[in-house]
């Protein structure tokens, strides 16, 4: 019934995934349970899935016989004890409560014949790095820091996920002098990499920075609002490390900025002023992040 020790198992064991699915889909609260079929070391990450794994193990809240609980009359193993090892269940969406609008355009990941166009872009632990006083445990913070919390790959990948920054500093009379310098956060500090520097960027030129894992191209270009910086992360297009993303981009977390714009939600890249020692501005600089491997 309890998991193994993650230290003890075998390189490259996938215990536990997260699945990519759009965050407001990854908040529905109910699943039900019944016995049979999926090995009792099984968890299912959904949110609260944990707090639902441990009810239905002990026999309690909605699996409680005792006091009625909603999916009681699913628990058929174990009795009214908490399951045993070698005791298995499988497990199912209640969807009862939802409109055939929201299963159909809200949750596609639990109807049937569902949209599994993510299938095999599994997150999964792959080193237990955080340790308290009782032991190892389970942690993410902000900014990630590789070396001091836990490890996630993607299924089938050889590196782990990690946080890095890109800062393109911009100054000269005609905003055409630009440096740009990658880093990672490793042991609770940013850890310069890479960078590089041209004082005649124009429009739609591009510059390469080394020092990453893969290299990031970074292009000068004009739009609507007037100018934005595109970062290419390497192949977007053929690997799952790559990524792309501009100036203008939003992501879901306010890890990526402390204010949200209240219109595009919250930005990858922040512009602040860069200053001499009487406090003039005399350039402005990016600072963004993003996760790669």
């Amino acid at each position: 019934m309890k998991q193994p020790e993650f230290s003890t198992l075998s390189p490259g064991t996938v215990r536990n995934s997260l699945r990519c699915i759009h965050r407001s889909d990854n908040s529905r609260k109910e699943i039900r349970s019944s016995s049979i079929i999926v090995p009792i070391s099984m968890l299912i990450l959904l949110a609260e899935a944990g707090n639902l794994y441990k009810f239905f193990r002990q026999g309690i809240a909605n699996y409680s016989k005792a006091k009625g609980g909603k999916y009681a009359h699913l628990r058929t193993c174990g009795g009214s004890k908490a399951l045993r090892g070698g005791e298995t269940f499988t497990v199912d969406f209640d969807l009862s409560g939802l409109t055939n609008t929201e299963i159909d355009e809200i949750v596609p990941y639990c109807k049937p014949n569902p949209d599994c166009t993510n299938d095999g872009q599994q997150l999964h632990l792959s080193d237990l790095n955080y340790v308290t006083s009782e032991g190892k445990a389970g942690r993410m913070g902000w900014p990630y820091d590789l070396e001091t919390m836990n490890n996630y790959k993607v299924t089938g990948e050889s590196e782990p996920v990690e946080s890095f920054q890109v800062a393109v500093s911009i100054t000269g009379d005609d905003r055409d002098v630009y440096e740009a310098v990658v880093s990672r956060f490793l042991d609770n500090a940013l850890q310069q990499v890479g960078t590089t520097s041209t004082d005649d960027f124009r429009l739609d030129q591009s510059m390469t920075v080394t020092g990453l894992p893969r290299d990031l191209i970074i292009t000068r270009r004009a739009d609507s609002s007037g100018e934005r910086l595109d970062f290419v992360y390497g192949d977007p297009t053929r690997e799952l490390a790559g990524f792309a993303f501009n100036t203008n981009d939003s992501g879901y977390s306010s890890q990526f900025d402390l204010e949200s714009d209240g219109t595009n939600g919250y930005r990858y890249c922040l512009l602040e002023d860069i200053k001499d020692n009487d406090g003039d501005i005399y350039g402005q600089k990016y600072v963004c992040w993003f996760a790669g491997w």
